[in-house]
């Protein structure tokens, strides 16, 4: 999650950014902000989506490989969000402080928009279960040393960086984590290249062509499985009706199971903690800067952080009590 002051819009910096691409008739405006400041572009008649930050939120060499990861993965079937090359032939545009990426809208719609069924509830299951397959072979393709994602233990050094001496119960609970993870054995069935945002709203399904595409893999990071398969089961809790919660998560369950091994029940329970955890941490992030000429706007979404801060930092809490009774 982006820091708060940088939330605001930039027409006159996103029309900057545009001229970077080929095109002759353009129209852009605001989309959201969350990890990123997203506008829609309608270039030459086609929609896009152009994707920015700064480079202190993040690096060249950490976009670079999501968009190496998207390249991969597209190579083998998976419809991934197609970045689109600047004028100069990168897919990566840096200007001044900030970092851009183009992206090629993808057809349908998202799922959370979509009327499901059975057989489109596992297909969500196996586009999940596929790219964790594939990520074998990415790890393979490079060096140790070329890995520019972060894993878990970079991430968890960064929760700690954020969380201040106030906060040792959950710097604690950091700790906890990272020795539990540890000793877990990795192994190319539950380890490699996770997604971590594989949500109702980033997997789109297209009724005529009968295609799923994958969006918004800004997250990515080398973890467990277990992270992105705990954050599915969460989604669905967070979003559908309670009614058919059950339903949804076994034929996910079923279809996942078809292109790769269910994570363990300890490997989901650790993945929860560190989800939450994570949130947590990104909460307390953008929360600690505030733009002084906040506009109007940005109070309730403030109040929104807050209280969404308040409900993590308690179950966390409970969590510590209950290891250290």
């Amino acid at each position: 999650m982006l820091k708060l002051r940088n939330l605001v819009e930039h027409d006159e910096l996103v029309l900057e950014l545009l001229q970077s691409y080929n095109f002759t008739k353009l129209e852009y405006g605001f989309y959201r902000a969350s990890s990123n400041v997203v506008y829609w572009v309608k270039g030459d008649g086609k929609l896009y989506f152009l994707r920015y930050t700064t480079k202190d939120e993040r690096t060249s060499e950490s976009i670079q490989e999501e968009l190496d990861y998207i390249r991969y993965l597209r190579t083998y079937q998976i419809k991934a969000n197609q970045p689109v090359r600047t004028i100069s032939g990168t897919y990566l545009l840096e200007k001044e402080d900030y970092l851009a990426v183009l992206f090629e809208a993808v057809p349908g719609k998202a799922l959370e928009d979509v009327e499901l069924n059975a057989e489109i509830i596992a297909e969500w299951g196996r586009q999940l279960g596929k790219i964790h397959k594939l990520s074998k072979g990415f790890i393979e393709r490079r060096q140790s040393t070329d890995f520019r994602r972060a894993d878990y233990k970079e991430k968890l050094a960064w929760i700690r960086s954020i969380l201040d001496e106030k906060e040792i119960e959950l710097r604690k609970e950091a700790d906890w984590l990272e020795e539990s993870f540890n000793h877990l054995i990795q192994t190319n069935d539950n380890y490699g290249m996770c997604h971590y945002d594989f949500e109702l709203d980033n997997v789109y399904f297209d009724e005529p062509t009968n295609q799923f595409s994958i969006i918004d893999f800004d997250d990515c990071m080398y973890h467990f499985f277990s992270i992105d398969y705990e954050q599915v089961m969460m989604n669905i809790e967070e979003v559908l009706p309670v009614e058919i919660q059950s339903w949804v998560k076994e034929e996910f369950r079923k279809g996942y199971r078809e292109e790769n091994k269910i994570p363990d029940e300890e490997e989901l329970k650790l993945a929860y903690e560190f989800i939450v955890l994570l949130g947590y941490t990104k909460l307390t992030y953008s929360l600690t800067y505030v733009p002084e000429d906040k506009p109007d706007w940005m109070d309730e979404l403030i109040h929104k952080l807050d209280r969404a801060k308040s409900e993590k930092r308690e179950w966390l809490m409970k969590q510590r009590y209950i290891k250290e009774k």
